[in-house]
Formats: C-alpha cells, structure tokens, sequence
C-alpha cells in the first residue's frame, strides 16, 4: 500500500471545496465522470490518485481548471477571483447576479 501524497491531498481537499460550492453531490460528479462515487469519495480523501485525464474531466465539470484544482493558479489570477467565483456558484437568482454584474462595471468606469 502506497503511502498518501501532500500533492494527492491537496488535490483531494480543492476537489471536494469546489464540488461542495457548486452544490454538486459526489453522486453527480462521478456520473458526469464516469466513475463510482465511492471512488470520487478516495479521490476527495487523497487515497487514490487521479489520473491525468479524469483530472481534466473533473475539472470540466467543476468549471473549473486542473491548475486551480491543484493549487497551482499562476500569477494570472485575480487575487480573491477564485472567491468571488465560488461565491458566485451559489447566487440562484438571475436578477441578484444581474445587479451584482451592474455593480461591478459601475465600479469599474
């Protein structure tokens, strides 16, 4: 039995974080990937390594890249964008993201 890599956990634990803040259940995200949910669940934990290109399908799916998921954003990211995206994940209400979108070009003139 190998033992569990930093790198795996890592990866595991951004899995997990931007799943949860999409509202996606394992369940979901293991059927748009074609795997169990109990093998998204040993990818999550850092049990299992995830091959590189069910990283890339994983990554699709949590709209999302395979560089943010493994922690690896470059310089070219906004800092607090990943934020200000999860949290955007979870407004519902077309009318409340059409104000918030008015509010930041307003800022932004």
């Amino acid at each position: 039995m190998r033992e569990t890599d930093s790198t795996d956990l890592l990866l595991g634990a951004n899995v997990r974080g931007r799943r949860e803040a999409l509202r996606i259940t394992q369940a979901e995200l293991a059927r748009a990937v074609g795997v169990t949910f109990q093998q998204v669940q040993k990818y999550e934990k850092g049990t299992n390594r995830i091959s590189a290109s069910r990283l890339v399908r994983i990554a699709r799916v949590l709209e999302t890249t395979c560089a943010t998921l493994l922690g690896e954003a470059g310089a070219e990211e906004i800092p607090g964008a990943s934020v200000l995206a999860r949290e955007w994940s979870r407004i519902a209400d077309p009318e409340a993201r059409q104000a918030i979108v008015t509010l930041v070009r307003g800022l932004t003139a």
